[in-house]
């Protein structure tokens, strides 16, 4: 029988490029706790200020996408929040076998 498990990380970041910032962290964060080649189920969610673009989001997922495997279900949702200035988050949820 596999084992799966299941984590879930937060990457915040500030100032220019907090998107892809704030996802290199919690790659990093996930990275210490299970084999990124391994994810089978992958769900992030983006949230920042009324300066997020779809081109930052997508930015800050291509990051993600290169590590991960092809095969990987991939849910993600952006928001935004005012209380958020100048300021991202990222929040992961990832399944690994």
């Amino acid at each position: 029988m596999i084992k799966k498990k299941i984590i879930s990380v937060i990457g915040t970041a500030k100032g220019k490029n907090r998107a892809k910032k704030a996802m290199k962290t919690a790659i990093i964060k996930a990275r210490k706790l299970v084999n990124l080649s391994r994810i089978d189920r992958i769900t992030f969610k983006i949230t920042g200020d009324k300066a997020l673009t779809l081109y930052q989001v997508n930015n800050a997922a291509e990051s993600l996408f290169k590590q991960i495997n092809d095969n990987a279900k991939i849910n993600i949702s952006a928001f935004i929040d005012p209380k958020y200035k100048n300021y991202a988050e990222v929040n992961m949820l990832v399944k690994a076998k």
